[in-house]
């Protein structure tokens, strides 16, 4: 079944459910009301030359780095090309990108007392070979698989769905959950690949196989963007600040998104906050061997620093 079969079928899904539930005219008019305000959205997005229908055309061939010992290239083998290496020009909601800077990552050096050596063995040491509970942690927070998984900022979106359902809201408060989750993901990630692609610091992969062991290899293909600071750290710090302060600092969760999966252990795993579950996302990525120490902790550290910007916003100021 294609895209738009798909969404089809989820439109007849709801429009036979809702009718059930009110009457054709009222049912009618705020599909109407709906279309326009996703027409008002989608004309709103293209006027970001930027970020409009990007999902068209992630990779840029086009796009080159200069050569370095310490400058991001594509690994032998995932030789794509940079992935949106423009999107820290991108539009935000609320917070302006520049404010929120990585720190500039310490001198580059292949010395063994360096960062960057000590950060690089203990990624070789943990995959030597890896436990079952960091392989675990590794693949239960990769969402890194085209046509598998969901993207790390879906993977969000899915948590936030989980908190709903078991929270109950009302719809005021859920509607307010996913517009903050929601800019949250959105400014998080332009802030990221802003720091990204003003260091374009190498990965791990490319330290290991350089310095340490030629023909290592981390468990999954090492993405296709410069390593600091990480993602998956930023999108995790930023959300949960923003569940926390809607939903608690102590909020108990088992997450089920990967349930019943076979391509890989998908048991649900529990915890005791989101900020526990931040950390150990931010984490997966070094069991992983795709992320230094460095950029977990620089993402978890601004992560949080965009996600209490977002939270204390009133909301009439999105508007």
């Amino acid at each position: 079944m294609d895209t738009e079969q798909q969404r089809k079928k989820m439109e007849e899904k709801w429009a036979k459910k809702l009718l059930e539930l009110t009457d054709s005219a009222t049912y009618a008019a705020s599909v109407d009301f709906g279309k326009r305000i996703a027409l008002a959205v989608y004309d709103w997005s293209a006027t970001d030359t930027i970020s409009h229908m990007a999902f068209l055309h992630i990779y840029d061939e086009q796009f080159t780095l200069p050569l370095n010992d310490s400058i991001w290239q594509p690994c032998d083998d995932f030789p794509m090309p940079p992935l949106l290496p423009h999107w820290g020009e991108a539009r935000c909601f609320v917070i302006n990108p520049t404010d929120f800077i990585a720190q500039p990552p310490p001198p580059f050096s292949v010395e063994p007392q360096s960062p960057y050596y000590v950060q690089a063995l203990e990624i070789y040491a943990m995959n030597a070979p890896l436990s079952p509970e960091n392989h675990w942690i590794a693949e239960f927070w990769s969402d890194d698989f085209t046509g598998i998984t969901m993207t790390p900022a879906g993977r969000w979106m899915s948590i936030t769905q989980q908190v709903l359902q078991d929270e109950q809201p009302t719809t005021a408060k859920a509607l307010e959950t996913y517009l903050r989750v929601g800019i949250a993901l959105s400014d998080a990630t332009v802030a990221c690949w802003k720091s990204k692609y003003k260091y374009q610091l190498l990965r791990p992969e490319t330290f290991i196989r350089r310095v340490i062991q030629r023909d290592w290899r981390p468990i999954v293909h090492t993405p296709s963007h410069p390593s600091y600071p990480s993602g998956h750290a930023m999108f995790g710090a930023a959300v949960a600040e923003v569940l926390t302060q809607l939903y608690g600092e102590h909020y108990e969760l088992t997450d089920r998104t990967h349930e019943n999966r076979t391509e890989f252990k998908g048991k649900a795993r529990q915890f005791h906050s989101f900020y526990e579950i931040a950390a150990e996302s931010a984490s997966s990525r070094i069991a992983m061997g795709v992320h230094f120490r460095m950029d977990c902790d620089e993402g978890t550290r601004l992560g949080l620093a965009i996600g209490k910007k977002i939270a204390a916003t009133p909301l009439k100021e999105f508007e």
